[in-house]
C-alpha cells in the first residue's frame, strides 16, 4: 500500500507472507526502495517485538510512527514489523518506485516494481494503482516478474490472504 487514502506519511505498509512450512526470522533483513534502505525490526509498540513469521503466516511492515493500526483492520495473528525510521524507504512513491526485500546477508529474497522498469528488479513493472488500492500477489504465484505475479487490489487485506 503505497498510496493510501489517509496521510501517506503514516499509513503506508508492506505485507509479507511466509509460504513455507517453517518459521522465517526476518531479523536483520532490509527493505530497499528507489532511494533508501531500511532495517526491518520487530514492532514492540503495536506487536510483541518478534521478527519471526510463522509457517503460512503474514506480517505487516510499517514506519516507526505508523497510524496503520488505527486506519486498517489488521488481524491479531499478523506479525507486526516496522522500519527503524519515520518512513519506508524515502516514502513509497505513488508512481514509479520499487521495493526490494533483502535477507540479513544481503541476498535478494523478493522484489516488486511499479510504473517504471528498474534494472535491478527482474521482469516487467505493474502499472501504478489508484489511491486506496494496493498491489497484491496472486496466491502461490512467484515467477520473478512483477507483471505476472501481482495485480491491482481494489479492496486491500493487510495481514491476511489476498482476494482476487
Amino acid at each position: 500500500m503505497y498510496d493510501p487514502t489517509q496521510n501517506d506519511n503514516f499509513n503506508e505498509w508492506i505485507e509479507l507472507y511466509n509460504p513455507t512450512d517453517k518459521p522465517v526470522d526476518v531479523d536483520g533483513w532490509r527493505i530497499v526502495d528507489n532511494e533508501e534502505e531500511d532495517l526491518i525490526e520487530g514492532d514492540d509498540v503495536n506487536g510483541n517485538g518478534t521478527t519471526i513469521i510463522p509457517p503460512h503466516g503474514y506480517a505487516i511492515i510499517t514506519d516507526s510512527n505508523t497510524h496503520v493500526y488505527d486506519n486498517f483492520i489488521i488481524p491479531e495473528n499478523a506479525i507486526k514489523l516496522r522500519v527503524e525510521d519515520n518512513s519506508i524507504g524515502n516514502d513509497l512513491g505513488n508512481e514509479n518506485d520499487k521495493i526490494i526485500l533483502k535477507n540479513a546477508t544481503g541476498v535478494i529474497v523478493d522484489a516488486i516494481e511499479w510504473g517504471s522498469d528498474y534494472t535491478d528488479v527482474p521482469g516487467s513493472p505493474i502499472s501504478d494503482v489508484d489511491e486506496g488500492h494496493s498491489i497484491a500477489r496472486y496466491t502461490n504465484v512467484d515467477t520473478n516478474d512483477t507483471l505476472a505475479d501481482f495485480y491491482d487490489e481494489t479492496d486491500p487485506t493487510p495481514g491476511s490472504e489476498n482476494i482476487v
